[in-house]
């Protein structure tokens, strides 16, 4: 019963929030590959496009380059690179850096995985539009996630939700960003990985910006 009450709350949480204001759509496109190194570690890479405005418009493209590192069972660490075109106030693509660094806790009961993951995001703009902007911004992101791993199937099933926080910088609202994930992943055979998710995005203050995203996912491991 404890494990269904977590699996509802990380579904329905965010909804039951004030979301009024305006709603969008977005798809989001991503393909990667995964290699095990052995002793714990692991390289990858993915290429990301993601949309809004009711999948008509580009908001962002990007590469993204990762690195990790599983000290046992239970704990992980890892290194991220993201780098690409991002879709600014003046209409036009600039490029920005990002680089995140993860701890991620994991706890197996039964079929179930449940992860705790701690970021820091750091992004640094090469385009300023105006004198009060930030080139660099900092923020703290948590997430926990919990995935069921249908037994005898390919397919698994998972739940997410996650808060992003300013760092260093003020916002109306301590968390300013959440997100709340449901999906599945598909084992195609050793290889081949495809996932499918629906992700509730919503920016807090005034105007409570909510976009509703699905994405689809392939991976790829050597």
């Amino acid at each position: 019963m404890k494990i269904k009450r977590i699996l509802l709350l990380l579904v329905f949480f965010p909804f039951a929030a004030n979301a009024n204001g305006h709603d969008d759509f977005g798809l989001w496109y991503e393909a990667g590959v995964d290699k095990a190194l052995g002793k714990g570690w692991s390289i990858g890479g993915s290429v990301m496009v993601r949309t809004f405005r009711d999948a008509s418009v580009i908001n962002h493209a990007f590469i993204e380059l990762r690195s990790g590192y599983r000290v046992n069972k239970f704990l992980g660490f890892a290194l991220l690179y993201r780098g690409g075109n991002y879709l600014d106030r003046n209409s036009f693509y600039h490029y920005r850096h990002r680089l995140f660094a993860d701890v991620k806790g994991y706890q197996t009961e039964g079929n179930f995985e449940f992860s705790l993951r701690l970021r820091m995001q750091y992004t640094s703009m090469t385009y300023i539009e105006y004198p009060d902007d930030k080139r660099n911004l900092y923020d703290g992101r948590v997430k926990l996630k919990s995935q069921y791993n249908i037994p005898q199937s390919p397919i698994d099933l998972y739940a997410s939700f996650e808060t992003f926080s300013s760092l260093f910088r003020h916002e109306e609202n301590l968390i300013w960003k959440s997100r709340t994930t449901t999906g599945l992943d598909f084992r195609i055979s050793d290889r081949h990985m495809l996932s499918a998710d629906y992700t509730y995005d919503r920016v807090n203050g005034p105007n409570h910006l909510v976009i509703h995203i699905i994405a689809v996912i392939y991976k790829f491991r050597l």
